[in-house]
């Protein structure tokens, strides 16, 4: 899984923590580390999307500017609050992330 792949439980994150009012995907509380793990087309991706982009879920739709405007508040409250985030896509190398979180933990 996504999860284990980038060693998040082995290094002390714990998922979906709330820090109001927001939920943190995965907290590494000890250290102030915030994983947000985005789905590409939930979030999406930039990579992926343009800013006009209309992003349909059941029960919701908004454009790709609109999610990234939300995201964004998100992240600047929790680093407003003293927590590094760090935005790991869902197309992203996961084997590069488990070595980037493996060195930043040892370091």
């Amino acid at each position: 899984t996504l999860l284990s792949i980038l060693l998040i439980l082995s290094v002390g994150f714990v998922s979906e923590q709330p820090i109001w009012p927001y939920i943190a995907d995965e907290l590494c509380a000890d250290r102030q580390i915030v994983v947000e793990i985005n789905g590409d087309y939930i979030h999406a991706n930039p990579r992926k999307y343009s800013a006009e982009d209309v992003i349909r879920i059941p029960g919701d739709s908004y454009t790709a500017a609109e999610k990234w405007e939300k995201d964004a508040r998100k992240i600047a409250y929790l680093e407003s609050k003293g927590y590094q985030v760090l935005v790991i896509w869902e197309s992203d190398d996961m084997e590069k992330w488990r070595e980037r979180l493996q060195l930043f933990f040892e370091g």
